[in-house]
């Protein structure tokens, strides 16, 4: 195909998406609103706005939802005690995002001058949908999604807004 030959991988900064990071003591119930608005999981920075974790809907969901919920296939019977799982909810709403944060290792992250296929390549291994993307100094100073990334590339061959 001699028309792609001239291709390379593109910077990321076309694709970084402005966020407002979460930080370590933000509560849950801010925090699950921010992520709303969002649309997605956010970054969590720590006092001097450096990378310190991520939250997605995942962490969110855990806090709310007993931690056996994941072994289960079928769990219609806690539709019966939806008082109780309104109450964990509440007492969840206080808790600080640095208690909830995926804490599994060293946060994901991109950096700013990496490429797309970079990005590709943790969006596949790391199962995120989501990036944070940091400078030098690991200050967060975006996002990049994964939905993103495919658009350009499919833009990169011209193959955007082909039905199948």
């Amino acid at each position: 195909m001699p028309e792609l030959a001239g291709l390379s991988p593109r910077p990321l900064e076309e694709l970084i998406l402005p966020v407002r990071p979460l930080r370590l003591d933000d509560r849950l119930a801010g925090a699950a609103e921010r992520l709303a608005e969002a649309g997605g999981g956010l970054p969590v920075v720590d006092a001097g706005g450096r990378l310190a974790g991520y939250l997605s809907e995942r962490e969110l969901l855990a806090a709310m939802f007993p931690a056996y919920l994941q072994e289960l296939r079928h769990t219609e019977f806690l539709t019966k005690d939806f008082p109780s799982l309104v109450r964990r909810a509440r007492d969840a709403a206080d808790k600080p995002v640095g208690e909830l944060m995926d804490s599994k290792g060293e946060p994901v992250f991109i950096d700013a001058d990496d490429s797309e296929s970079h990005a590709a390549e943790l969006f596949l291994h790391e199962r995120v949908r989501t990036l944070p993307v940091v400078d030098a100094e690991r200050r967060v100073i975006g996002v990049v999604r994964a939905v993103d990334v495919v658009r350009s590339l499919l833009r990169a061959c011209g193959r955007q807004g082909v039905s199948a």
